[in-house]
């Protein structure tokens, strides 16, 4: 399992500074060089060999050769990202003649291209003290008015998240640097319960054992109140992004709130074009499923416990007591059984049915509308109408209805 830190360079001499920002202007020149050298010489079949020289790049540089090196090797990785999209665009246009939109195959652009070094030109090394180390880069070349790069420390600031073993190959940016850690999984009392969890717009998830992380954070923010001090900030200006990553901590903090010891397997509903032809307010447009669910995987992994995602179909409709599914029991936060008079928090409730082991909704009842009206009744044995008929497939297009069996629920 493999985990990043970032550390900043705000610590490091000034001098030091001033050479390395010096370093990661000349590098990224380079690259965007060699990009667009690289482009040009792409083949028709789009087979990009292996191994690139980089002696075959002319490029006026007094960057040493280990650093050439490993520029070739960046910058083959990004266009090989960008050839293996367009290969699969190639495949499924000729395999499955499924219409794509159209995406034209160009060059990546990049503004900023960021080191990224092996351990030929930069190694990590422990200390007592303040620090919890330095990352040493050598071996560099010098910049074009022959002025030597020279050694280039910089310390790694401690970060309780700093655990595991140091992987090779370190990434550059302006202001900070990225470790990647091999670490360890937790050695955790296996469980044998089954929980579900629903994401929403308050609570951000809802276990099926009751498990709820709290609305507001220490500092008095909830998920609601940060997405509506997203929908009134501009998209792509600095207070939009300072926002994002507030938002990206609250779910990070409530996730981490939840206790899975003794959890044997987490189902987590799948949210899909969750806003495909619908219009919803900028405020909802920002709520953000993936998020949620990389740190509910993020979180689980580290305990040994399997994430499965599943189809929220009918789920948040279906009463978790009786099994009836009707659109008129959920209103909005709370859920109301018109059958059994059953009552919970709406997200309580479809965690639970995440819970429970329930056939898969045939793709035949999509459109059937049959969750309006009386509904239907979804239990662990099949599918049921409200008289107590069984629901099965195919369905009778003469008359617009599945065909029942007269089997009793």
């Amino acid at each position: 399992m493999l985990r990043s830190t970032r550390h900043h360079i705000l610590d490091a001499n000034l001098g030091k500074l001033a050479v390395y920002q010096s370093f990661i202007e000349e590098y990224s020149r380079v690259a965007k060089i060699i990009m667009d050298a690289v482009w040009e010489i792409l083949p028709e079949d789009l087979n990009l060999p292996l191994y690139l020289n980089y002696k075959g790049f002319p490029v006026k540089t007094n960057l040493s050769a280990r650093v050439l090196s490993s520029v070739v090797t960046q910058v083959s990785g990004i266009i090989r990202s960008v050839i293996g999209r367009e290969k699969c665009r190639i495949w499924v246009r000729k395999n499955k003649g499924i219409p794509l939109i159209k995406a034209k195959f160009r060059k990546p652009k990049i503004s900023f291209i960021f080191p990224e070094l092996s351990s030929k030109c930069c190694d990590v090394r422990r200390c007592q003290g303040k620090f919890w180390g330095f990352v040493r880069l050598k071996c560099l070349g010098s910049d074009l008015n022959g002025n030597p790069y020279g050694t280039i420390c910089l310390p790694i600031i401690k970060n309780p998240r700093i655990e595991g073993e140091l992987q090779g190959g370190i990434k550059f940016f302006k202001q900070q640097f990225q470790l990647v850690w091999k670490k360890l999984t937790s050695s955790v009392e296996k469980g044998n319960k089954i929980i579900g969890a629903d994401t929403g717009l308050k609570a951000v998830l809802s276990l099926s054992d009751g498990q709820t992380p709290p609305i507001k954070c220490p500092h008095g923010h909830s998920y609601e109140s940060i997405l509506t001090k997203l929908s009134r900030k501009k998209r792509g200006g600095a207070s939009f992004k300072k926002a994002q990553a507030h938002r990206k901590n609250f779910i990070n903090w409530s996730v981490n709130q939840l206790n899975f010891r003794g959890v044997k397997e987490v189902r987590l509903e799948k949210v899909t074009n969750i806003r495909y032809g619908r219009k919803s307010s900028r405020k909802l447009s920002h709520w953000s499923n993936p998020e949620i669910r990389d740190k509910l995987k993020s979180r689980c992994e580290e305990l040994e416990v399997p994430v499965i995602e599943q189809s929220c179909v009918y789920r948040s409709q279906r009463c978790s007591q009786c099994g009836q599914v009707r659109k008129a029991n959920r209103q909005s936060k709370h859920y109301n059984c018109k059958f059994c008079g059953y009552s919970a928090d709406a997200d309580f409730n479809a965690a639970v049915n995440h819970s429970l082991d329930l056939p898969a909704v045939p793709k035949e009842f999509a459109g059937q509308k049959l969750n309006l009206g009386h509904g239907f009744f979804w239990k662990p044995t099949g599918f049921y109408t409200f008289s107590g008929a069984e629901l099965r497939v195919p369905f009778d297009t003469r008359n617009n209805s599945f065909i029942p069996l007269g089997k009793s629920r």
